[in-house]
């Protein structure tokens, strides 16, 4: 089952933002990581991340994203 079978109701532009600020940080902590053996892969994951990022803000307007993440209730009540 991949994401596009999730049905949720209550996602915001917010939570679809920390998501890949979320993955971007645990990408950057694991593929640094010496002792599991995939520093090899770390440019490679890092254009393919890039990529889909870039992809995501490009197919939307980016800057209902950023606000979206920045005026989260979570925030300021969280």
């Amino acid at each position: 089952m991949g994401f596009s079978h999730w049905k949720v109701k209550n996602t915001t532009c917010a939570d679809v933002f920390y998501v890949w600020v979320c993955i971007a940080y645990h990408l950057e902590k694991v593929l640094g990581l010496s002792s599991i053996g995939v520093t090899h892969l770390r440019n490679e994951v890092i254009q393919i991340y890039n990529h889909r990022f870039n992809q995501m803000m490009a197919e939307s307007s980016y800057e209902i994203f950023l606000l979206a993440y920045y005026l989260h209730p979570s925030k300021f009540f969280g």
